[in-house]
């Protein structure tokens, strides 16, 4: 089981990240228009079927919002 804590971009203390199979976890996090750029320390807690558990942080970077009428062109080359 792994679990994070999203509070700082607005989610939950204690969000369970789901098993998509072969010991990989993930989970989509919405993160806000009004959430400040910037990298963020997210807490996460690693449990095994044996009680044995590991506590790290991992790094988010949320980027600025483009400024309006920014485009991304997408031509084929």
């Amino acid at each position: 089981m792994v679990r994070a804590d999203l509070e700082s971009l607005g989610g939950a203390a204690d969000q369970e990240l789901p098993n998509l199979g072969g010991n990989t976890f993930a989970y989509t996090v919405p993160v806000g228009s009004g959430q400040a750029p910037g990298t963020y320390s997210i807490p996460v807690t690693v449990r095994d079927n044996q009680g044995r558990f590991n506590s790290q942080s991992l790094s988010l970077i949320v980027l600025a919002t483009p400024p309006a009428g920014f485009v991304i062109e997408n031509e084929p080359n």
